[in-house]
């Protein structure tokens, strides 16, 4: 049973810092962050603003908290739900042969565009997520 709450503390704090990473430039650029969500076209352009900045914050949060291992169990759940959102959105994006940037980590350079690398990443991230969900309970 120790592999399971060594390997959900490393898996934690992976999942941590890549939510706070994601977090980071999104906070600091919500207007960029917002016009990237709006080029999915799945949102109504009144509420991407206010998406951007719940999404970005909330990022973070789940960030902290599956770092510091307080409420692993939500942080999990919640991020779960998180990469299942953006996989459905990178899914679509694809399906309307839309040829938009992903947005996940640099909103000013956001680099890749959407495509099936980018929901191979998210789904292992989702695994990890929900791995974590699975065995809440680590070494520290």
């Amino acid at each position: 049973m120790a592999w399971k709450s060594n390997s959900t503390t490393v898996i934690r704090i992976i999942l941590g810092i890549v939510f706070c990473y994601a977090a980071s430039d999104k906070i600091v650029s919500p207007y960029a962050f917002s016009a990237l969500i709006d080029a999915y076209r799945i949102l109504p352009v009144a509420v991407t603003p206010l998406s951007a900045v719940w999404l970005a914050w909330l990022e973070l949060f789940i960030g902290i908290a599956l770092l510091v291992g307080y409420w692993t169990r939500a942080a999990a759940g919640w991020a779960a739900i998180l990469l299942s959102i953006f996989i459905a959105a990178i899914v679509s994006a694809i399906m309307r042969d839309l040829d938009i940037p992903c947005g996940c980590f640099d909103v000013n350079d956001p680099g890749e565009n959407v495509g099936w690398k980018k929901i191979a990443e998210d789904f292992v991230l989702l695994m990890a997520a929900i791995y974590v969900f699975r065995f809440p309970h680590s070494r520290w």
